[in-house]
């Protein structure tokens, strides 16, 4: 009986402990933030964060599980779209991601809820133009802790990795991007090469046309 005693109390002040380490030395928010320089114009880059469904061009958490169960809302882009998606793989589990704004060619942000978690944690992505029609794109994302302690402790370890995370994406969307990038600029250039020469139409009509009868009959009438 007083072994049994013992160890429940042994287990009280571990549990204890737990609870105050997990309260004091962990902190209440996490505050994630990466970026990258793309040659690739913002509203290149712009277009794969803000359609969800282009997520799977870049998006780290995408690739892990190619079984995973996704479900798209009623709309894939913009404001109002959301997917939320399903995985027995431990690193991704189950979720709601939903984009709440969106400014063309600017500004990206969206709500993650991971894990049946019912406060989000507010992703944004930013679009600066840079030298050379460049982009500078920042993927920031803050997540608020829960009081309860197991929680906060997986939070808190979950966001030690984020950064390696980000690092990724912003490396697979850069390469997505910049691909994008050369494809749109191929298209553009065959355009302006396929476009008709109207100047030379207009130089052999111009050299073909008839003479002008009125002057020929003014000077056919005044002639001696």
């Amino acid at each position: 009986m007083k072994v049994l005693k013992r160890i429940l109390t042994i287990l009280s002040v571990v549990i204890l402990l737990f609870i105050v380490v997990s309260l004091v030395f962990f902190p209440g928010s996490a505050h994630v933030s990466r970026h990258t320089e793309m040659n690739a114009l913002p509203s290149t880059v712009f277009k794969l964060v803000n359609n969800l469904e282009a997520w799977d061009a870049w998006m780290p958490w995408n690739k892990i599980d190619p079984k995973m169960q996704k479900t798209y809302g009623p709309t894939k882009e913009g404001v109002g779209a959301w997917y939320s998606w399903k995985s027995n793989h431990r690193n991704v589990g189950t979720g709601k991601m939903e984009l709440t704004k969106s400014e063309t060619d600017k500004l990206v942000q969206t709500k993650l809820y991971f894990m049946e978690e019912t406060t989000p944690s507010d992703i944004s992505f930013t679009f600066e133009p840079t030298a050379n029609n460049g982009t500078k794109c920042t993927w920031t994302m803050d997540t608020p802790y829960s009081y309860n302690p197991i929680n906060r402790t997986f939070n808190f370890l979950m966001q030690v990795g984020l950064g390696k995370t980000f690092d990724q994406g912003l490396a697979d969307l850069k390469t997505e991007s910049e691909k994008r990038a050369i494809i749109e600029l191929q298209r553009n250039t065959a355009n302006v090469t396929n476009l008709p020469n109207t100047g030379g139409q207009s130089a052999t009509s111009a050299n073909n046309a008839p003479p002008n009868t009125t002057n020929v009959a003014t000077s056919q009438g005044n002639k001696p």
